[in-house]
């Protein structure tokens, strides 16, 4: 009789199957000096957009997204009780 074997090592298939993006982040939201509320406020209304985002202090170096949000351009404070 003749046995006849193989291995698949799926480490080594992984970048085959990868999906190449040209950037690390879809959505960078900056919120600055924003109290943690009102930030909390955006994350939770973008998110229930379907939106996957980040959220920094400022922009992190190095870091390449897709689109920019600033959290002072969103009309959110009547939301987050911030008048």
């Amino acid at each position: 009789q003749t046995a006849l074997g193989f291995a698949i090592y799926f480490n080594d298939l992984s970048p085959v199957f990868e999906e190449h993006r040209d950037y690390d982040v879809d959505t960078l939201l900056i919120y600055g000096d924003a109290p943690p509320p009102l930030v909390a406020v955006a994350v939770n209304q973008l998110l229930a957009q379907g939106i996957c985002l980040r959220a920094e202090r400022q922009i992190v170096p190095g870091l390449r997204y897709r689109r920019l949000l600033r959290l002072e351009d969103m009309d959110i404070a009547k939301e987050a009780g911030q008048c």
